[in-house]
């Protein structure tokens, strides 16, 4: 597989379920955004991979993720609700 460049930088070939979840990440996009408005994205709109996803909050300065929505397979994986907790350093 080719890699780009470019950081965080996707794949060219996705699985189906990942192909469905970047679809309606480019459909969310209004105008030249580089990306959706936190409050256009709903897993709800993805009902039966919902449980499986996450969307992380990036912070610029300083560096730092949080977990801004947990699917619920996830969150029962790990035993743990880390919505709204930043991740441990890396």
């Amino acid at each position: 597989m080719k890699r780009s460049t470019v950081p965080y930088s996707v794949p060219s070939k996705l699985e189906a379920d990942l192909t469905r979840v970047r679809a309606y990440w480019q459909g969310l996009k209004r105008g030249e955004a580089g990306m959706p408005f936190w409050d256009d994205v709903s897993l709800a709109a993805l009902p039966n991979l919902s449980g499986r996803l996450m969307l992380i909050d990036v912070f610029d300065k300083p560096l730092r993720f949080r977990f801004g929505i947990v699917g619920k397979e996830l969150q029962a994986r790990y035993r743990a609700d880390v919505v709204g907790k930043f991740s441990p350093s890396l």
